[in-house]
C-alpha cells in the first residue's frame, strides 16, 4: 500500500476540520491540495496510511463523523473503489442533513456513475489543475457555511489572496460607518400640506354654517 512520504501531518484535535478522501494510487496528485491548504493555516485531516486495516476504517468513519468539511478526489480508479463509495456515502449523509460541506475535486476527467451524478449534481466541483486562489475560495466558502463562521474569511485574509471572479460575494460585508442622511421626499411633504390646507377650509366652512343656523 502506497503512503505519502514526507507530508505534513494529518490533523487530529477538535477545531473544525476537513477531511481529504482519495484513494492511495493517486496519493501523488493529491499532495499538493493537501499540502497547499495546510500551508495557509486550515486544517486538514488524511489517511496516511500507517494503520492496520481495520484501526484505519475506524479512524476513517470516526474522522467522516465529526468533520465539517468533507473533499473527495474523483479519479476513474476512486469512483470503483468500495471503500471510497462508502466514506463518499456516510458523508452524503451529513451533508443532507446539514452538518458538513461537500467538495468533489476532479483529478481527471471522467464518467461518473449514475448514483454518483446524483450525489454530486447540486456541488459546486473543484479540478486539481484550478488555481490556487479558485481552490481557496470554494474551502473557505464552505469552512463558513458549514461552521456558520462569519469571520472565516478575516482569520484568513493576510494569508489568502482571493481574486477569482465572483469572489467578492464571498467577503465578509464591511459595515460603513458613515451618517445616513435623511431623505427628503417632496412629494409626501406637498401632499400633508394640501390635505391640511383642506382640512382647514372644511373647519372654516362648517363654522360659517354652524353660525349662520344660529343666527336663523
Amino acid at each position: 500500500m502506497e503512503t505519502i512520504q514526507g507530508l505534513v501531518a494529518a490533523y487530529d484535535g477538535l477545531e473544525p476540520f476537513l477531511v481529504a478522501c482519495h484513494l492511495n494510487e493517486d496519493n501523488d496528485r493529491v499532495y499538493h491540495f493537501i499540502e497547499l491548504l495546510h500551508n495557509k493555516g486550515i486544517r486538514i485531516w488524511y489517511d496516511t496510511s500507517n494503520q492496520l486495516a481495520e484501526l484505519r476504517k475506524n479512524m476513517i468513519v470516526d474522522k467522516i463523523k465529526t468533520c465539517s468539511v468533507f473533499v473527495v478526489f474523483l479519479s476513474t480508479r476512486s469512483v470503483a473503489n468500495i471503500d471510497i463509495l462508502n466514506e463518499i456515502a456516510l458523508a452524503e449523509g451529513r451533508y443532507r442533513s446539514g452538518e458538513l460541506e461537500m467538495i468533489p475535486v476532479y483529478l481527471e476527467a471522467i464518467t461518473l456513475p449514475d448514483d454518483l451524478k446524483y450525489t454530486f449534481s447540486r456541488i459546486p466541483s473543484l479540478n486539481i489543475n484550478d488555481a490556487e486562489n479558485v481552490i481557496l475560495a470554494r474551502v473557505l466558502e464552505s469552512l463558513k457555511k458549514a461552521t456558520r463562521d462569519n469571520n472565516c474569511f478575516d482569520r484568513f485574509e493576510n494569508r489568502i489572496e482571493i481574486t477569482m471572479p465572483g469572489s467578492h460575494l464571498l467577503q465578509p460585508k464591511r459595515i460603513s460607518r458613515r451618517r445616513r442622511q435623511p431623505k427628503v421626499n417632496s412629494f409626501s411633504d406637498a401632499r400633508r400640506i394640501a390635505i391640511a390646507t383642506l382640512l382647514l377650509a372644511m373647519v372654516a366652512l362648517l363654522a360659517g354654517f354652524l353660525a349662520g343656523l344660529i343666527l336663523y
